[in-house]
């Protein structure tokens, strides 16, 4: 990370990305967490595909 008090030993911040394979854009970016919502649908989704498992995508719709 950089460093204020030690400039000269700080990494810059494109190379930390670079070191780490991922995109600036990404290391900006806060995780959002699943809404309420979306979390009921795949637990309904998961209960329904273990009760069912031989169904194909098409009969889950």
């Amino acid at each position: 990370m950089i460093n204020k008090k030690h400039p000269k030993l700080a990494i810059k911040f494109q190379f930390q990305c670079q070191l780490l394979s991922i995109s600036r854009s990404l290391a900006y970016r806060q995780v959002k967490g699943e809404t309420d919502y979306n979390l009921e649908l795949m637990t309904l989704i998961d209960k329904q595909f273990l009760a069912a498992p031989f169904y194909g995508v098409g009969q889950m719709r």
